[in-house]
């Protein structure tokens, strides 16, 4: 027993089902398709910015001078050239310690007394500590970081103390900052030559 469909219902069905196919594809299908357009975009754009940044050649890292001759006018120049970086930076200098409180405290007796060993090898490097206090807007302070760790002259900068005058934008920062350079001692430099 075949049941017949009735012709009305299957007239309206071939209506129904193209429009309920065209409401699907504009409600769901077409939304997605434009998302998919522009991720797709978005990727192509990423691949065009990575091919540009491996097509830029490696940038070379200039010679940096690791030590400095211990020369009577060794501080002079290291201060010259930290004014020197503060003025590139736009900071004010306002003060200068060649001998921070770590640096300058007596050894203790028991460092005193201890004799060298004769078989550990001099240091040939030594190290030499200044605080510098400089007063300028966050960025300058913070460019004014920068320029001295990228310095022509190997320093590390071992502290850096931020104080704000003011809790407003724009305020000026004083920022004391202890850099620590380094020095070839030349007695030890003969010793350890003399022994090879």
């Amino acid at each position: 027993m075949r049941r017949e469909i009735d012709p009305v219902v299957m007239q309206r069905a071939a209506v129904a089902v193209p429009i309920v196919a065209v409401l699907i594809s504009v409600l769901v299908v077409y939304p997605a398709w434009g998302r998919y357009s522009r991720l797709r975009a978005d990727v192509e754009q990423k691949e065009a910015q990575l091919k540009s940044v491996l097509s830029r050649p490696v940038p070379v890292r200039r010679s940096v001078v690791p030590t400095a001759d211990p020369k009577p006018d060794e501080p002079p120049r290291f201060l010259e050239e930290m004014r020197a970086v503060a003025r590139a930076s736009r900071c004010t200098m306002v003060g200068f310690d060649l001998t921070p409180k770590d640096a300058s405290r007596p050894k203790a007796a028991s460092e005193e007394a201890k004799t060298p060993d004769p078989n550990k090898p001099p240091e040939i490097v030594r190290t030499v500590r200044a605080k510098v206090e400089v007063e300028a807007g966050y960025p300058a302070v913070r460019a004014f970081v920068a320029a001295v760790l990228s310095a022509p002259r190997l320093y590390a900068i071992t502290s850096l103390e931020l104080s704000r005058s003011q809790l407003v934008a724009g305020a000026t920062c004083r920022a004391a900052v202890e850099i620590e350079r380094y020095i070839v001692d030349p007695v030890a430099l003969a010793k350890v030559a003399a022994a090879k």
